[in-house]
C-alpha cells in the first residue's frame, strides 16, 4: 500500500459455500502471514447489503506467522437459519495505510479453508 493507494480489499474470487456452517461445525482459515500493518479478516455475506461480518484484526508481525481463525456458526446461523438470509460467502482481508507511513507491505502464503467432513 501507498498514499496514493491507502486501503486495500483482499476477497476471494468467488461465492462460496461453507460446508457444515448452518449444521454447527466449526470451520476454519489458515493463514500464513507477515504485515507491516494490522489487517482485518473476516466472512462478506451474499445478501442485499454484502454485508461484512469481521472475524478478527492480526496486528504487525515481522516474521512469518500461522493463524487458524474459527469461522464461528453462532455468529452466522441461529437455529439453523441463516442470520442475514443467506448461505454462501466471501472471504475478505482488509487493510489501511496508517497515516504516519508512506508505506506498507502484506504478504501472505498457504491460504486454506479447513472444514469439519459432514
Amino acid at each position: 500500500m501507498t498514499k496514493d493507494q491507502n486501503y486495500t480489499t483482499v476477497l476471494s474470487s468467488e461465492w462460496i459455500d461453507i460446508p457444515g456452517l448452518s449444521s454447527g461445525k466449526y470451520n476454519y482459515l489458515e493463514l500464513d502471514y507477515k504485515t507491516e500493518v494490522s489487517f482485518n479478516v473476516g466472512l462478506w455475506f451474499n445478501d442485499f447489503n454484502a454485508t461484512q461480518v469481521p472475524e478478527i484484526t492480526l496486528n504487525p508481525k515481522t516474521e512469518w506467522n500461522k493463524i487458524y481463525i474459527q469461522i464461528k456458526p453462532e455468529r452466522v446461523y441461529q437455529n439453523g437459519s441463516s442470520i442475514l438470509g443467506s448461505t454462501q460467502y466471501k472471504l475478505y482481508i482488509v487493510s489501511q495505510l496508517p497515516q504516519n507511513m508512506d508505506e506498507a507491505y502484506i504478504y501472505f502464503d498457504n491460504i486454506k479453508l479447513i472444514h469439519e467432513n459432514e
